[in-house]
């Protein structure tokens, strides 16, 4: 209560101060380390708010709001080792969360896990069958995969759905060129080239496509 009036007054160091005596690692109030975790993360003491945010987690589970937390850390601090566990736990949390599992799909396919982005991404289309983004990420699921037919045709939806999206056009022009249908790669990476000549790759894909 104190701390609180402390912010009131914009004093947010004495709030803080106040805050971290009040704390009990061993057995912490929930209130008083959600607030201080809230304000360490707010002063990007991401290392501080980590901790509190753990703290949280271990005494207070069933509350999303420490898996929330931490995800915003690892999220600015780009630590995908550890963002992943905890937007799985978010996923299961949120059955119908999109986003959660577009980002745990990009993090399967960055860390070359397709099997798992596979299934993220089917899990995107089952909720929202022209989320054309879910189309594309399971497209790049499958070229990891070696499903080039199975890529060929998500491409193709995603692009149908938003066609406007030269990577995912190029991926249908290599995912097509590894199924030996060369004449409609072609076709793919001269659609691109009509729109930016300057793609990176275009120019060793369309050589590679030569008749």
């Amino acid at each position: 209560v104190l701390a609180r009036l402390q912010l009131l007054i914009g004093d947010t160091d004495a709030a803080m101060e106040l805050l971290e005596k009040g704390l009990d690692d061993n057995q912490p109030q929930e209130d008083v380390a959600a607030l201080l975790g809230a304000l360490k993360l707010k002063a990007e003491d991401f290392v501080g708010a980590e901790k509190l945010y753990l703290l949280g987690e271990k005494h207070f589970s069933a509350n999303d709001r420490w898996a929330k937390g931490l995800a915003r850390i690892y999220l600015q601090n780009e630590d995908n080792g550890k963002l992943k566990p905890v937007l799985t736990k978010l996923a299961d949390l949120e059955p119908d969360s999109i986003t959660l599992r577009k980002k745990l799909a990009e993090l399967a396919v960055l860390s070359k896990d397709y099997a798992e982005g596979r299934i993220w991404a089917t899990q995107i289309i089952h909720l929202d069958l022209k989320d054309a983004e879910g189309h594309a990420l399971l497209a790049e699921a499958a070229v990891g995969l070696k499903e080039f037919g199975v890529a060929s045709d998500e491409y193709k939806v995603a692009l149908e759905l938003a066609e406007n999206h030269n990577d995912w056009r190029f991926g249908l022009a290599q995912s097509l060129a590894s199924e030996g249908r060369k004449e409609e790669a072609r076709a793919a990476a001269q659609a691109i080239r009509n729109k930016e000549p300057d793609f990176p790759g275009l120019r060793e894909l369309l050589e590679s496509l030569k008749p």
